[in-house]
């Protein structure tokens, strides 16, 4: 067996959460990671107007896909399922939808074609935006497999369900050969001794619980006195969950917008050499289908 002192651990591809309450620059923070790789964003949270207010040599290194996703037509969670395998996945343009009927009845639609398992840690990053709405697409998922009606609550083998799909894509995320960062929001846990801690929301409360452990790094965003602030540090507060394995600290009074580049090891290239084209692991098809603030959030916020 190899030693631990002969592995080389910042080759390793890494995944990073970023998560916080809504408009307080989530979004934004993770789009100025294309000034330094190519970024494949896959959205399903209909974010794209934060990316556009970047500029324009940042915008130019993000691939964008664009998952429509609905309560009738829980999409997001099918699509993002297959892509996070890493295999190659083909869907449509108009819906981010794999082998979509319409599309293939329609010879000038557009299709790409993700491989990411090909992708290079050194030049790409892969983000979902957000895991808020993979949950909700994976319990709309639920109520269409079970056949629920609006009014009927869940149970047990339905939650149970819904948490597969969930557990299913961050497992094979854990383990991914490419770098991803995932967005998400914020969520208040009971904690034993009667106090609340502020936690990445995804899936059930017992799901959030735990939903840190698929990530190397965690970076709360937040708004103090008009300024952004982002803290990825594991000692940074009590009541909110941060943390990153190799211990990296937000700077957030450098001058530098790419705040989250130290979660990406090694270092990625200069501008003048970073990737313009994902070559082989990402194509374009036209023509016919290719077959293949919670209250107590508040609270805690206002005693810090």
């Amino acid at each position: 067996m190899p030693s631990l002192d002969t592995i080389d651990m910042s080759c390793e591809p890494d995944s990073v959460l970023v998560y916080g309450p809504p408009k307080s620059g989530k979004t934004e923070l993770v789009g100025w990671l294309g000034s330094s790789h190519k970024l494949i964003w896959i959205d399903i949270e209909k974010g794209g107007k934060t990316l556009a207010k970047l500029p324009p040599e940042v915008k130019r290194n993000i691939d964008y896909y664009r998952i429509y996703d609905t309560p009738e037509d829980p999409n997001g969670i099918a699509t993002c399922l297959l892509l996070i395998t890493g295999r190659p996945v083909t869907f449509c343009d108009d819906h981010g939808r794999v082998g979509c009927p319409v599309c293939a009845a329609n010879k000038q639609a557009k299709w790409h074609t993700l491989e990411l398992n090909k992708l290079d840690p050194a030049e790409y990053i892969v983000v979902f935006d957000s895991a808020t709405q993979l949950t909700a697409s994976a319990t709309a998922k639920t109520v269409k497999q079970f056949n629920l009606k609006p009014e009927q609550k869940f149970e047990f083998d339905h939650w149970a369900y819904q948490g597969a799909l969930l557990r299913r894509f961050f497992e094979y995320l854990q383990n991914a050969n490419f770098n991803v960062v995932v967005i998400s929001h914020e969520t208040a846990l009971k904690l034993e001794d009667g106090t609340d801690k502020i936690v990445p929301s995804a899936g059930t409360e017992n799901f959030s619980r735990n939903f840190a452990k698929y990530f190397g790094h965690i970076v709360y965003a937040q708004v103090i006195n008009k300024k952004h602030k982002f803290d990825s540090a594991t000692t940074a507060h009590n009541k909110i969950l941060t943390g990153s394995r190799t211990d990296l600290v937000i700077d957030t009074s450098s001058q530098d917008r790419n705040l989250l580049l130290g979660c990406f090891q090694p270092k990625a290239k200069t501008e003048s050499e970073a990737p313009s084209a994902p070559a082989a692991t990402v194509s374009s098809v036209q023509g016919a289908a290719v077959k293949t603030v919670n209250p107590a959030i508040a609270a805690l916020l206002a005693k810090r």
